[in-house]
């Protein structure tokens, strides 16, 4: 009996402190993120992953520990565990310079105040297959996780792309921490116009 609650306390644990974008709404077109569609049930270890936004991993393992481990996959943005970059999808979301960008992200049962007082960060950067983090320039910095007065997607934001954003292709990264320093991210390709 003992054994059977280990492992669900652990299984609970696993899956209880990583969030990621699930699409993307523009004005012209809605999109995915970059490693395509995924769900609660089928979560991509990119996905899951946590992120050290500093210059070694050495910097982050004083942190709290993350669910899942830190690798040197996480020292990138938009870099898939296991892999020298992101793949590129296709589907992106399409939207006019100056307009909004609705992007919805998973709750994953964080909306029962224990993301009470986190922040969800917004950033841009021209499109790269393997940005770095100095690429990124802020568009949000504190959105908050979820909209408890909000009965339809609740864990989402509208983000405004700058008017004077030059027509082309961006890449959009999703940042929440959870723990303070250890970030989880998504990065979404998007086709400005």
């Amino acid at each position: 009996m003992l054994m059977i609650c280990s492992i669900i306390i652990t299984v609970i644990m696993e899956a209880s402190s990583h969030s990621w974008v699930i699409n993307l709404v523009g004005d012209i077109k809605a999109g995915l993120p970059r490693m395509g569609l995924t769900t609660h049930q089928h979560p991509d270890q990119y996905y899951a992953r946590p992120m050290c936004p500093l210059s070694s991993l050495d910097q982050c393992m004083g942190l709290p520990p993350p669910y899942k481990p830190l690798d040197e996959s996480s020292l990138r943005p938009c870099r898939r565990a296991g892999t020298t970059g992101a793949t590129n999808m296709h589907q992106r979301a399409e939207v006019t310079r100056g307009s909004k960008l609705h992007v919805s992200w998973m709750g994953n049962g964080h909306t029962n105040s224990v993301s009470d007082g986190t922040c969800i960060v917004f950033k841009i950067a021209p499109y790269a297959e393997d940005p770095s983090w100095e690429n990124f320039t802020v568009l949000e910095k504190c959105l908050p996780f979820y909209h408890t007065n909000v009965a339809k997607d609740p864990t989402s934001a509208d983000i405004t792309i700058p008017a004077d954003t030059e027509p082309g292709i961006y890449t959009v990264l999703y940042m929440w921490s959870k723990f303070d320093g250890v970030y989880y991210a998504t990065c979404s390709d998007i086709i400005v116009h």
